[in-house]
């Protein structure tokens, strides 16, 4: 019985070891992610595309845009003001949680 609960208590401390190092190695990838400037980019351009997209629905903003331009985000950052109330419809979107999380945005 004595030898059963040593064993417990070596498996215990294992099966630690074994969680501390997945989460530092998942951690660890994480911020190499989010080192690479090409990934950065291609996550904050999704991010920016899609609150134009989401401005764009919001009936009180369907009316503004420049005739001239192609309606790109970066067009856009001249005139397209982004209210308390349009970014928590941004948060509260599925597709933008997950390139918060992506980039490691907390909620």
């Amino acid at each position: 019985l004595m030898s059963l609960g040593l064993f417990n208590v070596i498996v215990a401390m294992f099966v630690e070891n074994v969680v501390t190092a997945a989460k530092a190695k998942s951690m660890q990838a994480r911020k190499e992610r989010l080192r690479s400037t090409q990934h950065f980019a291609r996550k904050m351009s999704k991010l920016l595309t899609l609150i134009c997209e989401i401005y764009d629905s919001q009936p009180e903003t369907a009316h503004d845009f420049d005739p001239h331009g192609d309606g790109s985000w970066l067009e856009r950052k001249d005139w397209m003001e982004i209210t308390p109330e349009l970014f928590q419809i941004v948060r509260d979107d599925p597709r933008a949680q997950k390139l918060f999380d992506d980039l490691d945005i907390a909620d």
